[in-house]
């Protein structure tokens, strides 16, 4: 049995990743498990579309089995959220391949790129005050030319690169696949017969589901989530949080707790809130992360280094063969009973309820 593993958020689930589950078959893949964020992702807002609703559309299109990437990862950076998803897959024990989607459409590429990584020095970048990324280009571009640097300006690119050094720092056995993203750029308009999810979720949010139901492979459920849903609600908590409280807080560092909390103090928005804090060092997505991580109760150091279990959202009759492969290896806890989750991983099992309890408060459009 040859199982192939993606990584993703669905957010929402449309007709590329459709192409992209058939890519994985044509790639050599008898079953697949998707390893999908909850009720929050990774760019630090609600999803669009509730967990379940999600990872039954997945199944609907040719998935085997979807378990969710424990909210502490699925909230947290590139890096993070992609050594998360790996270490799920290692741990089920079956996994041979992962497949991703990006932008060059080269594996071996990218592999190569993971590698040469590791070989960069950033602390003078970050001196220069530079954010993570921003420092990692100018210093790949410095030690391997711009047309290296370039491949860090496409989002799946990067994603993809995390996933091989995941793979890499975990041990291996794995391979990583990918394929061209189709149509629609990352963000862009339709173009293809395809659009990206940003702008599926923008145009739904303004226009309605009848706008975007072209782009996706069912047909549009009820209950989308605006993406500032939770504002009020993360005001709130912002405003009540102390230095420290903020300091204890994932990605705040450097002083950076100083710059929350005055903004905490002054904002009536959370765009505004964002504004204040945001800089060319800590860019927007890293605020809005750390505002989801305030509104979840994640701290830093209760964090664990990797996933000890994983909820199951959606199977289909392939999916109880690699549960029960994962069973035989133990090193994983995979189930849908919460019961059962919360005595195995009490930790991220209180986070998930705590995220689907505020994902049920958040505003439908």
């Amino acid at each position: 049995m040859r199982v192939c593993g993606i990584i993703s958020e669905y957010n929402p689930f449309h007709t590329g990743h459709a192409y992209q589950l058939a890519a994985a078959r044509a790639a050599g893949a008898e079953r697949i498990v998707v390893v999908m964020s909850g009720q929050f992702v990774q760019r630090g807002m609600t999803a669009c579309l509730d967990k379940w609703q999600r990872a039954n559309a997945a199944i609907a299109a040719g998935a085997d089995l979807v378990l969710e990437l424990p909210v502490s990862f699925a909230t947290a950076s590139a890096e993070r959220f992609a050594a998360g998803g790996v270490s799920v897959l290692r741990k089920l024990g079956c996994v041979s391949m992962l497949h991703c989607g990006s932008e060059c459409g080269d594996a071996a590429l990218l592999r190569d790129t993971a590698r040469n990584l590791n070989h960069l020095e950033l602390s003078g970048w970050l001196k220069q005050g530079l954010s993570y990324p921003a420092a990692l280009r100018r210093a790949m571009e410095k030690q391997y030319g711009e047309a290296a640097a370039r491949l860090l300006d496409a989002p799946n690119n990067i994603l993809a690169i995390e996933y091989q050094k995941a793979i890499d720092r975990l041990g291996g056995g794995i391979t990583l696949y990918t394929v061209p993203r189709a149509g629609a750029a990352h963000d862009g308009a339709p173009a293809g017969g395809y659009a990206s999810a940003g702008w599926i979720r923008r145009t739904w949010a303004e226009k309605g589901s009848g706008a975007v139901a072209e782009y996706l492979p069912y047909p549009p459920p009820t209950g989308f989530r605006a993406e500032n849903g939770l504002e009020q609600a993360a005001l709130y908590r912002l405003s009540t949080l102390s230095k420290a409280g903020f300091a204890a807080l994932p990605d705040v560092n450097e002083g950076l707790e100083n710059r929350l909390y005055r903004a905490a103090k002054t904002a009536n928005t959370l765009e505004g809130f964002c504004a204040a804090v945001q800089t060319r060092r800590y860019p927007l997505a890293r605020i809005r992360r750390i505002v989801v991580a305030a509104l979840l109760g994640i701290r830093a150091k209760e964090r664990p280094a990797e996933p000890v279990s994983a909820r199951v959202l959606a199977t289909a009759e392939g999916g109880y063969e690699i549960l029960r492969s994962a069973k035989q290896e133990k090193k994983i806890f995979c189930s849908g009973d919460t019961r059962l989750l919360s005595a195995a991983d009490p930790y991220e099992t209180a986070l998930e309820r705590r995220s689907v309890r505020l994902f049920s408060l958040a505003k439908e459009v």
